[in-house]
């Protein structure tokens, strides 16, 4: 299953969804830019088809280099025999936690992407494990809420950046197994948990069924969740890009507006600005995004988004409002608030594909950020009391 993990996300998922990113967002974009440029077109509908409608193609296609080599993976190893093998010795570990053995795969690929996570979850039995896994996933810290963790880390606690950033990895961990019992135990209290398994002997897969498993899975993706974080984008683009009389820059957008309306749910929290408002906003349409709006809003220039960078990064933020704008304990809250909150809509949209319902994508979204308003409010207030 590390394996799997580092193919997927390392050694080759990754690669081709950083190369395709790139080619996007950086050549074509180019391309597109120059075009609409030359042939005279408006600025505004010159930042509509590259800033909204291409970058929302982009932020659907990046992630089907994921999609694709994970499930083969999966299927790969389910079609030897050996998954039912790991989801056997497990399963004693999961029932404490709510699921049956099946889901520890699903859960693990959560620290790389939530989306393919939560579309494996397809692999579980019982409609009961199926949901509370979806539904927990978006808890566990995914490769993109690391930009986040280490650019607070290394601005706020320089000493102990790699303690803080792993504490946030066991939070998220605490949480996803808290809900895990807390949703099995409520909401899906009725529906039973079902492991019925059976260990086939260890063979050779074959291809074609495992090419056919990974294409329908990876086709499911573009088809439905696609077109909603397509949407998505291209609205967030409209708010971040316009106010009432027209076109504007972010700090004068709704996004702006609503950042602030948004930073009055922030007042015992530590940081209640608009800036971290908008950010966190932001942050819904995915969340190394909340990196480059701060790097915006507060003039820098050159923020990188890369967790690599985070020192290099650090160092430049420090010298704008950020570095008054948070002390220690508020920034180490607005993590854990980072680390908990809303999933991002491509994470959203996968919940809405997988579970068939509108519902649980608005319940995943309100009651996760209820959950991190909750925790970051006990972490800010528990750390004034003990007088950090």
């Amino acid at each position: 299953m590390y394996a799997v993990f580092q193919i997927t996300f390392t050694w080759i998922g990754q690669p081709i969804a950083d190369g395709l990113d790139s080619l996007i967002n950086d050549q074509f974009l180019s391309f597109a830019q120059d075009a609409l440029a030359a042939a005279g077109v408006a600025d505004w509908m010159v930042s509509l088809i590259c800033d909204g409608i291409i970058a929302g193609v982009g932020a659907v296609l990046t992630f089907v280099p994921l999609i694709f080599v994970l499930f083969f993976c999966l299927s790969f190893l389910d079609g030897t025999g050996y998954m039912a093998r790991i989801a056997f010795i497990m399963d004693p570990i999961m029932r404490r936690c709510g699921l049956t053995g099946k889901g520890v795969m699903p859960l693990m690929m959560g620290f790389g992407c939530g989306v393919p996570s939560i579309m494996g979850a397809r692999a579980l039995d019982s409609e009961k494990d199926r949901m509370v896994s979806i539904l927990v996933t978006p808890f566990l810290t995914c490769g993109a809420k690391l930009p986040i963790m280490a650019l607070f880390a290394a601005m706020f606690f320089p000493d102990e950046a790699a303690n803080v950033v792993f504490a946030m990895y066991i939070i998220g961990v605490v949480m996803a197994i808290a809900a895990a019992k807390g949703l099995g135990s409520s909401l899906f209290r009725d529906k039973g948990s079902t492991f019925l398994l059976e260990l086939p002997p260890y063979r050779l897969p074959d291809m074609k069924t495992v090419l056919l498993e990974t294409w329908d899975k990876g086709k499911g993706y573009l088809v439905k969740a696609g077109t909603i974080i397509f949407a998505a984008s291209v609205l967030l683009w409209g708010l971040s890009n316009y106010n009432i009389s027209g076109p504007c820059e972010i700090e004068d957008s709704f996004l702006a507006l609503l950042g602030s309306w948004m930073s009055n749910l922030f007042v015992f929290h530590g940081f209640a600005t608009w800036e971290a408002g908008a950010a966190l906003l932001s942050g819904v349409m995915a969340k190394e995004t909340v990196v480059a709006t701060i790097g915006i809003l507060y003039g820098a220039s050159d923020v990188s988004t890369e967790a690599a960078d985070a020192v290099n990064t650090a160092g430049t933020m420090l010298n704008t409002g950020m570095a008054t704008s948070f002390t220690a304990l508020s920034a180490f809250a607005f993590m854990v608030f980072s680390q908990l909150y809303t999933p991002c809509v491509t994470a959203l949209g996968t919940i809405k594909k997988e579970s068939g319902s509108w519902k649980w994508m608005l319940f995943s979204a309100v009651y996760m950020f209820v959950i991190a308003w909750v925790v970051s409010l006990l972490v800010y207030q528990g750390g004034r009391l003990l007088g950090f």
